[in-house]
């Protein structure tokens, strides 16, 4: 198994962590809190700087719409590079489609926030953004991401379940991977649904169009980010050496590859709905 990614977890958030997370979670709408800002938080001052950075963005709209833009792009190019061959997703797939939801929509998010974060830097002359955070604005019940069932942990996946998620994580990597990708593990919650979703993403990664699509997000989203740079205020010092390369891998790999896998598993779970309506 892999090592851990170093993080605050949620149970164990205190004091300003656990009052960030609650703000990450209010402004995104999401459940749960990123390993992103997880990370992030084992330095509070990083976490602090991260999210002070990113939340105006957040909340102006900006950043949901680079983000709904990735991914429209991202479902565009599936549709002619990603046509999977294997077999038909089960009928269990329809009780997964909140968490594939779920985490097509967050993985956009966190891919042009941690863009930014990696790459961007205050345009010439404009002014950092003032410390003060303001109240969350309500969110639209049709921006309220559904609750997921908990995340099962390592201990509860067989031996047969887990060397699955391991094989299905190793896909669209060209080096051993990092970190296991939550979606896989999130998936675990169905069994029965893990060895349709390695048959449907076998072929494609035998032809390289997962290595393919991974790289075409990364860059799509590079190109989004530069086409409208956040106002950004100077990271801590501490963030280049200590944060950036695992970030940059965790953006540009692992999220970069989940967000075109997700997509379309989604595609084939609201199928999968269709064919065996329940």
């Amino acid at each position: 198994m892999l090592a851990s990614v170093p993080e605050v977890a949620e149970h164990a958030a205190q004091g300003v962590i656990a009052s960030l997370y609650q703000d990450i979670r209010l402004v995104t709408g999401a459940e749960l809190v990123n390993l992103v800002y997880r990370h992030l938080a084992t330095d509070p001052a990083v976490l602090a700087w991260a999210w002070a950075t990113l939340r105006p963005h957040f909340i102006s709209g900006l950043l949901p719409a680079q983000a709904a833009a990735l991914r429209t792009g991202v479902e565009t190019r599936n549709r002619a590079s990603l046509a999977a061959t294997g077999p038909a997703l089960p009928s269990c797939a329809t009780l997964a489609l909140p968490v594939i939801r779920t985490y097509c929509h967050t993985n956009c998010l966190n891919m042009i926030a941690l863009t930014h974060l990696l790459g961007g830097q205050p345009p010439a002359g404009a002014a950092s953004p003032a410390p003060a955070m303001p109240p969350a604005p309500a969110l639209a019940a049709s921006e309220k991401l559904p609750a997921l069932p908990p995340l099962p942990g390592w201990d509860a996946l067989s031996a047969h379940t887990l060397a699955i998620v391991q094989r299905l994580n190793q896909m669209a990597e060209t080096s051993p991977p990092t970190v296991i990708a939550s979606l896989y593990r999130h998936l675990a919650c169905w069994p029965a649904l893990l060895p349709a979703v390695e048959g449907l993403l076998l072929p494609l990664e035998r032809s390289q169009s997962l290595l393919a699509a991974r790289i075409a997000t990364a860059q799509s989203a590079a190109q989004l980010a530069h086409a409208q740079p956040l106002v950004l205020a100077p990271p801590p010092a501490v963030f280049r050496d200590r944060f950036e390369p695992l970030l940059e891998r965790l953006a540009n790999v692992t999220i970069a590859k989940m967000i075109p896998i997700g997509c379309l598993l989604l595609e084939h779970a609201v199928s999968a709905g269709e064919t065996h309506p329940r």
